[in-house]
């Protein structure tokens, strides 16, 4: 699986570093697209919060991962698994502080740009099947 493309071209981009840069290009691109649009800054802020909470949980599974690369099949399964337990419990966490210690939240930009930070994972796999066609 060809996931953390290293070497092999100069501009040759991994769909995991793909798909990071879209995330934050998304949250920045909500951020000041909400901040133009609304007078009111606190919804920007949300926006970008928003992204913040789409993307650090994604850093998370990916640290961990990248640590059990090159191990044997099996801890690569285990590392998936608490990966993704990783990332729930960071996404719980990060809404449960967004919600409880933000003193004024505008959920509706929160929730479009964290939703659109998860949308750059199907640009990403899409562009890896694209890449990758008989790898299964």
């Amino acid at each position: 699986m060809r996931l953390f493309s290293r070497g092999r071209g100069r501009h040759q981009v991994g769909t995991v570093t793909l798909i990071i840069g879209l995330q934050i290009a998304i949250t920045l691109a909500a951020g000041f697209f909400v901040w133009v649009t609304s007078a009111d800054g606190n919804s920007a802020v949300s926006a970008l919060m928003g992204g913040a909470i789409g993307l650090l949980p994604g850093l998370v599974y990916l640290r961990v991962i990248r640590a059990a690369e090159g191990q044997s099949a099996n801890a690569l399964v285990k590392a998936h698994y608490l990966g993704q337990a990783l990332k729930f419990a960071v996404t719980v966490v990060l809404f449960g502080a967004t919600f409880f210690l933000a003193s004024e939240v505008a959920p509706l930009p929160l929730f479009l740009t964290y939703i659109a930070t998860l949308l750059a994972y199907w640009g990403g796999l899409i562009r890896y099947q694209d890449r990758y066609p008989n790898e299964r």
